[in-house]
């Protein structure tokens, strides 16, 4: 209702729409030239089984989720498939995707407009979530031209002016896991100077306000 007003959003229904759904937003990313885990979605167990390898493990996740909640990990075959039967009794999309070994540590990069104006190394040793809100620590990051160019990238994608990229680092290579369009900065702003805050209404300032 504020949009059709002609309020300045930030981020656009739109946006908030794609981001809140993972598989739409990875689906978008993958399309258009991004690395994101193998993943499928359905409604078929034996499909699910059939189609996923379990040496590396397979992360089942709700499909509208944050904060790591309702996510975890399966590496048996045969346990995997009664844990997924049971979701489908209960009605649920069977969301999965392959485990990428990141050594407990991944990268959120924090987009607004055309810039990361911070990132940090979110750290949790011997686990494989890496939220803070699960217990993971912030850690200083030095944005590099890769990190940026992907982030910023992924959060034009998904439409968002202000995001939250999540980025694991495996065998070189680089993956976004998922792109946030409400993210929070508590963690990050204990490990940067960078004035989140502040980016975040400057930006709205100068691109969003009509003079």
């Amino acid at each position: 209702m504020l949009e059709n007003l002609g309020v300045p959003v930030i981020n656009s229904p739109k946006a908030i729409e794609i981001a809140i759904n993972k598989h739409r937003t990875l689906a978008l990313l993958s399309k258009n030239g991004i690395k994101v885990p193998y993943t499928i979605v359905t409604e078929n167990v034996n499909e699910a089984v059939k189609r996923l390898s379990f040496e590396k493990g397979i992360v089942v996740k709700p499909l509208f989720g944050s904060k790591g909640l309702g996510s975890f990990l399966l590496k048996d075959r045969d346990f995997a498939w009664r844990v997924l039967a049971d979701l489908r009794y209960l009605r649920h999309v069977l969301y999965l995707q392959e485990f990428l070994k990141h050594g407990g540590r991944d990268i959120r990069a924090f987009v607004v407009g055309e810039n990361v104006v911070a990132a940090m190394y979110r750290e949790l040793p011997g686990s494989w979530k890496t939220n803070i809100a699960r217990g993971a620590k912030p850690k200083p990051l030095k944005i590099t031209d890769e990190v940026s160019e992907i982030a910023v990238k992924a959060a034009k994608i998904v439409g968002c002016d202000v995001a939250g990229v999540d980025i694991v680092e495996v065998e070189g290579e680089k993956y976004v896991i998922e792109v946030n369009s409400q993210p929070g900065w508590k963690g990050i702003q204990r490990v940067t100077k960078i004035d989140i805050a502040k980016k975040i209404v400057e930006y709205a300032v100068r691109e969003k306000i009509k003079r």
